[in-house]
């Protein structure tokens, strides 16, 4: 006989053992025994020995008919049951065929299967779960899989009263209590085990639980299902969610990690709103992280190999890709909870900017860095109040803006960009306006070092892009430039230089800035026109110069470029030309800032050869012709 064909007779013997450890009548113990052996032991199945089968020897009709009284056994045992129940369901599962085929048959016999089979495991059902989880965690693999296997089909169903009752647990590191929501983090954590077996057929088994467990799972936090009453789904709901936010999305197993995000999404659709209130924050965080981790890694090879993000195909590819994250189950989910944020408290908004700022920092892809941008643009619409709190000290509506800024810096893909930039323009209507005149300078001189270093065309284009996204979307931010007054001396007249740019696009995004930031500048600083005249070149020609002449002396050859044309363009516009009989204070301003640019540009001029040197000259040839021919 083989080792195999002995694997029942060995369960049988355990469950006898089982059930003799609590019992002080011998015969039982015995009469068990002799079940065992009758049923399981493969010398009872030979051909001369039938008559000994379990066919034979469990009748109903007693031992006048030639058989064991079937129902009398069953009373004798059913004391026992709860000790039998747990080894019995474990062993139709083992892994064996030989084994579950009998032992089921013996399960059959003594709780009558069927209706009376569930019955057994209704009133037996926390004891027998307990057991079977201690089952799953089992050194031996068989009693791993069986575990697994007999868990995966009687925790289907279930109530909340049925698993124990009790409220929720929010604790981290949980101590095991026979609590329904105790019970609930056992069989999960048993799960994720058995998924990251070393085993194949464990982890198979575990598989089967897993989707058991999910339906479980998201029956209990529906209120709507039969017998599951507000409480008991608002206690199940914040029990899981806790648990899968902390631990379950952090699973090293792939097939783990999937099973908790689709139970997550399954929760958060069938949670009423209040239940989500209290985990919101770090929710939201997860969901958006996750965004990036369930996106198949080929798009963005894909996106690389065609041409780059910044061929018409790349960002075609790019935008199916943020298309179809917002459409997903995930972008439901953080939908429905952004859905629930403008009606939850306001500590609860706090937090949901600080999580969404961290995760933006953390986030390792696209899709979940556009999701960020998308959720702050929904909160700034939705819920202003809860950026404006970092007045009253909370600084993460300014961490979050220069968080905007950084990965719209990192962005490769223009789409992308486009998103994280217009959230930060949205952003700083509502962030201190300190903090955006800090963000803005820096942003000017991230673009200038962009220019001078290294060349960094992605470094040019982020700077430009998000202050002309502050200028469209917050162009009262440019009204007040502080003590140093930061944007008439400093931002505007390097937005007229930078609008003659090399690059289109950031030729687009100064050129924005010079006239909608400009416009907000001259609303909220009126001059005297007959001094300064009406156009803005002109108010601010002694600073637009400073910026030129600071150009001319880059070593960056685009920067030098941008600053000729500019100065050809204050030229061909008469704004750097004699105004009227040439004794009036505006033309005194003007000449001014002219011997101040010809004295650059001829020790320019007179330098060694370098690209583009010929629209320094034609700039120096066209100052000094327009001053001569109107007798400067």
């Amino acid at each position: 006989v083989s080792e195999a064909a002995l694997g029942a007779y060995r369960e049988m013997a355990a469950a006898a053992i089982a059930v003799g450890g609590g019992n002080k009548d011998g015969d039982q113990n015995v009469l068990y025994y002799l079940i065992c052996l009758s049923t399981t032991h493969v010398v009872w199945g030979m051909e001369e020995n039938k008559r000994y089968a379990a066919s034979k020897l469990l009748k109903d009709d007693g031992v006048d008919g030639g058989g064991v009284d079937l129902k009398a056994l069953q009373v004798t045992l059913k004391p026992h049951l709860s000790k039998l129940a747990p080894k019995l369901l474990r062993a139709c599962h083992d892994p064996n065929a030989q084994t579950r085929e009998q032992m089921t048959l013996l399960w059959n016999s003594i709780t009558g299967g069927k209706a009376e089979g569930r019955a057994v495991v209704k009133d037996n059902l926390s004891v027998t779960i307990d057991a079977l989880c201690n089952d799953a965690s089992s050194k031996l693999w068989r009693s791993r899989v069986g575990g697994c296997g007999a868990l995966a089909e009687i925790i289907v169903g279930r109530g909340w009263e049925e698993l124990g009752g009790g409220e929720s647990i929010l604790d981290e590191d949980f101590v095991e209590t026979k609590t329904a929501a105790g019970r609930l983090l056992t069989l999960w954590r048993v799960t994720m085990r058995a998924l990251d077996d070393v085993r194949g057929n464990v982890r198979d088994s575990g598989e089967g639980l897993g989707k058991s467990l999910r339906s479980l799972t998201i029956r209990l936090c529906d209120c709507k299902t039969a017998g599951i009453s507000n409480e008991e789904a608002e206690f199940a709901t914040s029990t899981i969610l806790t648990w899968l936010i902390k631990h379950g999305l952090n699973q090293p197993c792939a097939e783990a990690t999937q099973i908790c995000i689709s139970t997550l999404l399954g929760v958060v659709e069938v949670a009423r709103a209040e239940t989500l209130e209290p985990i919101l924050p770090p929710l939201i965080g997860q969901l958006v992280c996750a965004m990036s981790g369930l996106e198949p890694s080929v798009l963005n090879y894909l996106q690389l190999r065609m041409g780059g993000n910044e061929s018409e195909s790349g960002e075609r590819l790019e935008s199916l890709r943020l298309q179809m994250a917002q459409s997903g189950p995930i972008g439901d989910a953080l939908q429905k909870c952004v859905d629930v944020i403008k009606f939850s408290k306001l500590e609860t908004k706090r937090e949901v900017v600080r999580e969404l700022g961290v995760a933006l920092r953390n986030s390792v892809g696209a899709v979940s860095r556009c999701a960020v941008a998308d959720t702050v643009n929904t909160l700034v619409n939705s819920s202003p109040e809860s950026f404006k709190s970092v007045q009253l000290g909370n600084p993460n509506c300014v961490k979050l803006l220069r968080a905007l800024y950084f990965a719209s810096e990192r962005e490769r893909g223009t789409g992308a960009r486009d998103k994280l930039v217009f959230a930060l323009g949205n952003l700083s209507s509502l962030a201190p306006e300190g903090a955006v005149r800090v963000l803005i300078a820096k942003l000017c001189d991230n673009y200038e070092r962009a220019c001078s270093s290294n060349g960094s065309l992605n470094g040019r284009r982020a700077a430009s892009a998000a202050v002309a996204a502050i200028a469209s979307r917050s162009p009262i931010c440019f009204a007040d430039g502080g003590k140093k007054d930061l944007f008439a001396r400093r931002v505007l007249p390097l937005s007229y230089v930078g609008s003659f740019d090399g690059d289109e696009a950031v030729q687009k995004s100064w050129s924005k800035v010079w006239e909608e930031g400009g416009g907000a500048y001259m609303e909220a600083n009126s001059v005297d026109e007959t001094k300064f005249g009406v156009r803005l070149e002109e108010k601010l020609l002694p600073s637009v110069i400073t910026c030129c002449i600071s150009g001319l002396s880059d070593v960056s050859w685009s920067m030098r470029k941008s600053s000729c044309l500019a100065i050809s363009k204050l030229v061909d516009s008469t704004i750097l030309a004699p105004f009227g009989d040439g004794k009036n204070e505006r033309t005194i301003r003007r000449c001014d800032s002219a011997a101040r640019v010809l004295e650059v540009l001829v020790q320019g001029a007179g330098s060694r050869l370098w690209n583009g040197k010929d629209i320094l000259v034609k700039a120096l040839a066209g100052v000094v012709k327009v001053w001569v021919e109107e007798g400067g």
